[in-house]
């Protein structure tokens, strides 16, 4: 186990954000006055960054064989993320996001999430030896959630650390607090609200939620 060595389960998300006067009526069409892409996902993000930060990194998720999925291959190519795992499913494209962003910076986001969908427990386990040899496994819920529970048990079961950001919220995650596989839960506020029944407002609504969670 290399202590500098941290693997990635998770989503691909390419955005593709627009800026309008306001959001669209019934019926209406409307022109943006901005369109931006970015390359993005929870799981890409959290690898660019421990990159980033100096981390040795193996990547694992799946693709499209669109244009999207090779920009992302690329991108992992130029941060030196190790992307052996990373599948391209020829058979669903690459996941989107379309956020709409209106003059007061009010979002509304269309989620695609087409290959993120589609990680399975074969492509975990071909990447068991990386996952096993990282010192820090990061988890997040773009993903099938029984491919990250067996994720956590690889890396458990080889003494490694499991972080995982429980979004988006909505997602059933008992599978995975079950057995003890999680070391560290990073919830935001509502995530935290979601999960602990309690809403969360303040310093100690956050330090309440946080002992819901525990127990």
């Amino acid at each position: 186990m290399t202590e500098s060595h941290i693997a990635v389960v998770g989503s691909f998300v390419m955005d593709l954000v627009v800026w309008l006067p306001h959001f669209p009526r019934k019926g209406e069409t409307l022109h943006p006055t901005r369109f931006e892409m970015f390359a993005g996902g929870k799981g890409f993000n959290q690898a660019v960054t421990a990159r980033r930060c100096g981390a040795q990194v193996s990547m694992v998720g799946r693709v499209g064989g669109d244009a999207f999925g090779e920009t992302f291959l690329q991108l992992m190519g130029r941060e030196a993320i190790d992307s052996r795992f990373v599948t391209r499913d020829r058979a669903v494209g690459t996941s989107l996001g379309i956020p709409m962003i209106d003059p007061n910076g009010d979002n509304c986001i269309i989620g695609i999430p087409r290959a993120n969908t589609r990680l399975s427990l074969e492509d975990v386990q071909a990447a068991s030896e990386a996952i096993a040899q990282a010192r820090v496994l990061l988890l997040q819920l773009e993903v099938p959630v029984e491919t990250s529970r067996r994720a956590a048990q690889i890396a458990c079961e080889a003494g490694g650390l499991v972080i995982l950001n429980p979004a988006p919220a909505h997602m059933p995650i008992d599978a995975l607090l079950s057995d003890n596989l999680i070391d560290w839960l990073i919830p935001n506020e509502i995530e935290a609200e979601m999960l602990a029944g309690v809403p969360v407002r303040s310093v100690d609504d956050a330090r309440a939620a946080a002992q819901a969670l525990l127990a």
